[in-house]
């Protein structure tokens, strides 16, 4: 019964390492991921800027604050 119960343990253990590894990957993609779409965001706007005056279009200035969170500066 203690071997069974050991080997249970071991088990779990590596189930849970193997738990955190996939974490740590999933949590690298997601901001590898975030991080381009914030760049792709960030292009966008950039571009839109060298077509309209910043600012001369209240809809655009209310988006532009809508994505206030996720813009970046754009990428060279």
């Amino acid at each position: 019964a203690r071997a069974d119960a050991e080997r249970v343990g071991a088990v779990a253990a590596g189930s849970a390492r193997r738990l955190d590894e996939l974490h740590r990957q999933g949590a690298r993609r997601h901001a590898a991921e975030l991080r381009a779409v914030s760049d792709a965001l960030a292009q966008a706007w950039a571009e839109l800027d060298r077509r309209v005056v910043p600012g001369s279009d209240p809809a655009l200035a209310r988006l532009r604050a809508a994505h206030a969170d996720l813009l970046r500066e754009p990428p060279d």
